[in-house]
């Protein structure tokens, strides 16, 4: 069996429940030998964030404790764009061929991923594989020849769009912030927000 490198990489802004559950399911895998949190400001997709020193802090309180996982911070700090091509490839530089490289993505993801940068080379690279979450299904009808492996692990229906849209409702921010995370939130919310 290929010895994997998993890489779990966005904006998590918030990081949340379903990144945190994600993380778990990815290093359950018997063959994956270490999973690659890249936590990026600078999304060409997304708005960028402002706090980075707090936005730090509730990532690595999401994903401590993970075993065999590392937060790797080239592209928090830095400000040019990131790409996953680029991210891809640096890795690729790391780590020795014998580890297959695999990147998760989240299925509401998946729809956009043509457009994102040098997507074929993406897929080149690495094993894409999509985890549906609730209410992202993936439409059957709709898959390429190039379809990534599809994950149905129950992850649940949450994005950090949909906590960013609701700032003031602490109850709901509770029910999918880790523990760990929730207490820095609690301190700083104000000034995350």
């Amino acid at each position: 069996m290929d010895k994997e490198i998993a890489i779990l990489g966005g904006s998590f802004n918030p990081p949340h429940l379903g990144h945190r559950m994600l993380a778990e399911k990815i290093v359950s895998s018997k063959s994956v030998s270490k999973l690659i949190i890249i936590p990026i400001n600078n999304n060409p997709l997304k708005v960028n964030h402002k706090r980075l020193d707090c936005l730090s802090r509730l990532v690595v309180a999401t994903f401590q404790g993970i075993r065999e996982t590392k937060i790797d911070w080239f592209n928090f700090y830095n400000k040019k764009v990131a790409y996953t091509i680029e991210d891809l490839t640096r890795l690729r530089s790391v780590y020795d061929i014998k580890y297959k490289l695999v990147l998760y993505i989240g299925s509401d993801l998946w729809g956009s991923f043509g457009e994102w940068k040098k997507a074929d080379e993406i897929i080149n690279l690495a094993k894409v594989v999509v985890v549906e979450r609730v209410g992202w299904e993936i439409d059957k009808k709709r898959k390429k020849a190039n379809s990534p492996n599809v994950m149905r692990w129950g992850i649940p229906k949450i994005s950090s769009q949909e906590l960013v849209s609701k700032p003031k409702d602490i109850n709901f921010w509770s029910k999918y912030i880790v523990n760990e995370a929730f207490s820095i939130l609690d301190k700083e919310r104000r000034e995350y927000i």
